[in-house]
């Protein structure tokens, strides 16, 4: 029997949240998202890097119940930087095969390079809408979370609706109101960045 590879998950919990936001206030399903990262692998470990904030208790509990391991960061302080150090140092120690990297921030191209020299396979999930170029360019493979969606949002009725600018077909978690435009994930972006004053 082949065992398959070790596969440990680094959640940055602020980009996923804030990166699946063309589907609204998203509310994460903690078990799906953990089995779509680790899909294909044996897991050994799932961290989500989150801001302690003090009033995240019950957050923490129902991470750790779904198969998460809170990380929780100090306010003030990179959730980046831990994740990280994480990150290499377990690259270092060898206590993966694959990584799996929950975002879409180019700042992490160099940790994904590194990790890639200490002869580590890293995979890089992140939602199509808040992925950097670079970033999925330098992974071995690239999970798109839109196409996982059912899986990894609480359960809750989704709408059909079309672009207004490309026409493409996609869900929304809300009732579109008519005559308001509604942007598929891959648009709205240019729309957020047009709204800025």
């Amino acid at each position: 029997m082949t065992l398959l590879p070790r596969g440990m998950a680094f959640i940055d919990f602020p980009n996923i949240t804030s990166g699946g936001g063309a589907y609204g206030n998203i509310r994460l399903n903690f078990a799906g998202l953990a089995k779509v990262l680790t899909d294909g692998t044996r897991p050994v470990g799932v961290m989500a890097y989150i801001v302690d904030i003090g009033s995240r208790q019950g957050l923490f509990r129902q991470m750790s119940r779904s198969g998460l391991k809170p990380e929780p960061v100090s306010p003030g302080k990179s959730v980046d930087g831990r994740l990280i150090f994480d990150l290499i140092v377990g690259a270092q120690r060898d206590m993966y095969d694959i990584c799996i990297l929950a975002s879409g921030d180019r700042d992490y191209v160099p940790v994904v390079q590194e990790a890639k020299r200490l002869m580590k396979q890293v995979w890089v999930a992140s939602f199509s809408s808040s992925i950097a170029p670079s970033l999925k360019a330098c992974a071995d493979k690239f999970i798109d979370l839109d196409q996982h969606i059912k899986e990894i949002l609480l359960t809750r009725k989704l709408f059909p609706a079309n672009c207004a600018d490309c026409g493409a077909p996609f869900q929304l978690p809300f009732q579109p109101v008519t005559g308001k435009p509604v942007y598929c994930p891959a648009c709205l972006p240019k729309h957020r960045k047009s709204q800025r004053p």
